[in-house]
């Protein structure tokens, strides 16, 4: 999961008062638990595991939320970029 982009969502976030920003769900079959149990898929979901982010979304999410969450995502992109 990009580190910096989910800490400078976080950060935003927080001082506003909303956190709704988390990793991806972990897989059942990445959980210690069922770490033995057969999967199919490869190494798909341990990607999107280590790569993906649940942002803030909803119907209740104001349009100025979400050009926010949209200006903190871009920032981290172009930061990145160079």
């Amino acid at each position: 999961m990009p580190l910096s982009l989910l800490m400078n969502l976080e950060q935003e976030w927080t001082s506003c008062g909303y956190l709704m920003i988390t990793p991806l769900w972990k897989h059942m079959h990445l959980q210690p638990v069922f770490e033995k149990a057969h999967y199919y898929g490869g190494n798909i979901a341990e990607k999107l595991f280590e790569n993906g982010l649940c942002l803030p979304s909803g119907s209740n999410l104001a349009q100025s939320e979400k050009e926010k969450v949209l200006a903190i995502i871009e920032k981290e992109l172009i930061m990145k970029k160079n």
